[in-house]
């Protein structure tokens, strides 16, 4: 499928303004294109939008297909609240506060190209998280806007943010709700995923499930690799025999190991939940965590007491957990079912990370619950894709940055069509070996038959992916 010229998708399912807005980046760079998103496109670059907005070094008109166009105005970037889409990338986009000030500028010549509603409504979005996640921070808040809005040359902040913070004071003296201890930043980065989400998941297709007769073949496949990543590492062959037929004694050294694979394959076919606000969210998890760690621990099924981090993420506060987490949930609720809302959940849980151990299991289960729930087909991540897969997270964990994780999704989408659901287990395997999905990421990538000895292949080696 043509996105520009010279640029190509093989995705054909999704539509092409779709795959323009998920991966404008990309496009944009490959076109030789340098620049910050600006007015309408630095809230969002949407399907709707005709025209994609930038500020560049220099004048470029480019027709991209389906109708849309990038227009680049000549202007100095600065990297005043710019941060780039990407690690390493040539296109960068203004932080919330950079953008709601320059969508409500005056001017008739910027305001043909702003989204005066749009900037409107993330405003109204933004200050009603910091009144309900850290009402204290609310001035300091406000603060910020004052000092982006200096930094870039604009004397006066917009009066619609002025009177929008006027009026939230105004609420905040009326109130008499005690503050609940939560995450408020957490809580801001939710409501601009969520917000973002809405729009880039609604357009990724997922094929209705096809696994009405074969449950098992692929309940084994996804709680192998869900455990895989999570480092609990088998031979496929080793980990059937363990699901299939004896497992192992608890006298084992690796009868742990052995009972994660088991214990996550009966809770994938077990029913689904419907997941529509807090309190089925935090019971079904716990009782998820409590049937996949209870080997491991006697307080499995209980929120964590002490800090957690992977790498140099830390994740919410143990006081914390509790609120962040019931807010989270019931965000999700206002979000379109199927991958919008499963991806959101999938999020949520994973930046609060409120267990000791298996939070990465539990959020590709409620990702998977979420979708077959509304009969779409469940997502496995595969070893080939691992580190694609960690990177996103790991990029919306330390620099709040969802873009790596919408693309992500959309290539696991991609990925898992080609993935056949009527066969039997011992077919599925076959196949997922000929597609290099238990290669390591330097090893092989998928799509691609694995060389006899993977090990010896250089990444740089293997031939180029296609968007």
């Amino acid at each position: 499928m043509r996105l520009a010229e010279g640029i190509y998708s093989d995705d054909v399912l999704t539509p092409v303004r779709a795959q323009i807005c998920r991966d404008i980046e990309q496009i944009l760079t490959l076109l030789g294109v340098e620049g910050a998103l600006s007015w309408q496109s630095a809230l969002a670059v949407q399907p709707s939008h005709d025209v994609i907005y930038l500020q560049g070094a220099s004048a470029k008109r480019l027709t991209l297909s389906d109708g849309m166009i990038v227009d680049v105005t000549p202007s100095k970037v600065d990297n005043v609240h710019r941060l780039p889409i990407a690690t390493g990338g040539k296109i960068v986009k203004p932080s919330l506060y950079r953008a709601i000030i320059e969508n409500l500028l005056p001017g008739k010549v910027v305001q043909k190209k702003s989204d005066r509603e749009g900037a409107l409504h993330a405003l109204r979005q933004h200050i009603d998280t910091i009144l309900t996640g850290n009402p204290d921070g609310l001035k300091a808040d406000l603060d910020v806007f004052g000092a982006v809005s200096s930094a870039i040359g604009v004397s006066e902040l917009p009066r619609e943010v002025a009177m929008a913070y006027d009026a939230a004071f105004a609420r905040l003296a009326q109130s008499s709700v005690s503050h609940v201890a939560v995450d408020g930043a957490r809580l801001a980065l939710f409501s601009m995923a969520a917000e973002r989400l809405q729009t880039s998941m609604s357009v990724v297709s997922v094929p209705d499930s096809r696994l009405a007769s074969q449950r098992e073949p692929m309940g084994f496949v996804e709680s192998y690799f869900s455990n895989y990543i999570e480092g609990t590492e088998f031979e496929i062959e080793e980990a059937e025999k363990i699901v299939f037929q004896s497992g192992y004694g608890d006298a084992h050294p690796r009868s742990k190991d052995g009972h994660d694979i088991v214990a996550l394959y009966k809770i994938i076919l077990s029913p689904q939940v419907a997941i529509l606000g807090s309190e089925v969210g935090i019971k079904t998890v716990r009782a998820w965590h409590r049937a996949l760690m209870k080997h491991r621990f006697d307080t499995a099924g209980e929120f964590k007491e002490n800090f957690n981090r992977a790498g140099n993420t830390k994740f919410v506060a143990p006081e914390l957990v509790s609120e962040t987490l019931r807010r989270g949930f019931d965000m999700a609720k206002d979000l379109s079912p199927g991958l919008p809302r499963a991806a959101f959940l999938k999020l949520v849980f994973t930046e609060v990370h409120p267990f000791d151990d298996g939070n990465g299991r539990i959020s590709r289960l409620l990702l998977n619950n979420e979708l077959a729930s509304n009969g779409m087909d469940r997502l496995i991540v595969p070893t080939v894709f691992r580190e694609d897969y960690m990177l996103a997270m790991k990029a919306f964990s330390q620099q709040s940055n969802i873009h790596p994780f919408e693309r992500m999704m959309s290539k696991l989408v991609v990925i898992n069509r080609d993935i056949p659901r009527d066969a039997s287990r011992a077919e599925l395997v076959a196949s997922l070996h000929e597609k290099s999905a238990f290669c390591l990421p330097s090893e092989s990538m998928w799509g691609v038959k694995p060389p006899m000895n993977a090990g010896d292949v250089a990444a740089s080696e293997l031939p180029a992916i296609r968007m």
